[in-house]
């Protein structure tokens, strides 16, 4: 009988313990709910917003037409869609847009202002929804 009740009473300061431990997750949990927003966190969205809403391609004419190689491609498209954010566009991504078709090879190893409007083209709705 003794033996039981030891049992009993280890159960019951086990479950006792688990149901302090399930009240302390319940309100971690509801401290996680609540947003928390920093003055750090609200300036870097405002820059963010800023820098978007400054966001605009270039004009066909104000593209360069010279013939530029990949690398030059790669920093031109890279330079004008630094506002959207983080990823950037790679010269293995160009080269693989040329295998698929989406724009024409280069002409003697150089890209042409219709190479860049395109690759801008196909770059910003991908970088947006990346993000």
């Amino acid at each position: 009988m003794k033996a039981d009740t030891e049992i009993l009473s280890g159960f019951y300061h086990s479950v006792n313990g688990f149901q302090k431990t399930d009240k302390k997750i319940l309100k971690t949990v509801e401290r996680l709910k609540i947003p928390v927003y920093n003055g750090c966190m609200e300036k870097g969205v405002n820059n963010m917003i800023e820098a978007i809403e400054g966001f605009r391609l270039p004009r066909y004419a104000q593209i360069p037409n010279v013939g530029l190689y990949l690398e030059q491609v790669v920093r031109y498209v890279n330079t004008h869609l630094a506002p959207l954010g983080e990823p950037e566009l790679t010269s293995s991504m160009v080269s693989n847009y040329v295998k698929q078709g989406l724009i024409s090879s280069p002409i003697k190893k150089s890209y042409t202002a219709e190479h860049l409007s395109r690759l801008l083209f196909i770059a910003v709705p991908l970088f947006s929804s990346l993000r």
